[in-house]
């Protein structure tokens, strides 16, 4: 009975590692439309050597205006962004109001995989980054947030999926491996 037991596990373990090679072969030649070129970090000169510059933007690949409204007691306060800023992803330009988020908002990085099962770098946010972030998708219903590390962009979502889940954004990645190298480098402050 032992020895029948142990040949059904073993046959199970490699029925699994078997799907998990072709899974891993099927996603290496596919790379997902919503992920940009492979992670290049540039090597910071103005910081110290191991200091990593971590920015989350929102913008659009055409220059505009965003309007924001924010309540302080009856009220109501609108305020114009212009969304100027150029970041460069790839062959795309996108058009930013700026930085939303910094290396300091970041309470936490680490691996993770979207709802659909593929790669990500996962985010744990600050509660005040958190809040940026909202209004600025709120704001720009058809924007993009743009990921960046040492002014290379790594990785992009659009405004659908970037909803945070308790303080998380989630960021599509190539594979597991980058987002491992990655969420390592955020981890470095």
């Amino acid at each position: 009975m032992k020895n029948i037991t142990r040949v059904l596990m073993c046959s199970a373990v490699a029925f699994g590692l078997s799907g998990c090679f072709a899974t891993a072969s099927q996603n290496s030649t596919a790379q997902s439309a919503a992920t940009p070129a492979p992670v290049i970090v540039k090597a910071n000169k103005s910081q110290a050597a191991n200091a990593n510059t971590f920015n989350l933007y929102v913008g659009s690949t055409q220059k505009g205006e965003v309007k924001t409204t924010s309540k302080k007691g009856k009220r109501t306060q609108t305020t114009t962004i212009k969304q100027d800023v150029p970041v460069q992803v790839g062959d795309a330009t996108y058009y930013t109001a700026g930085a939303i988020v910094a290396n300091e908002d970041v309470r936490n990085a680490f691996v993770a995989k979207t709802i659909s099962g593929e790669p990500a770098l996962g985010i744990r946010l600050s509660d005040v980054a958190n809040v940026r972030l909202s209004t600025a998708l709120a704001a720009n219903k058809s924007g993009t947030v743009l990921a960046s590390l040492n002014s290379s962009v790594f990785s992009k979502v659009n405004n659908a999926g970037a909803k945070l889940q308790d303080g998380v954004l989630l960021l599509p990645m190539a594979s597991l491996n980058q987002a491992r190298d990655v969420a390592e480098l955020l981890r470095k402050k």
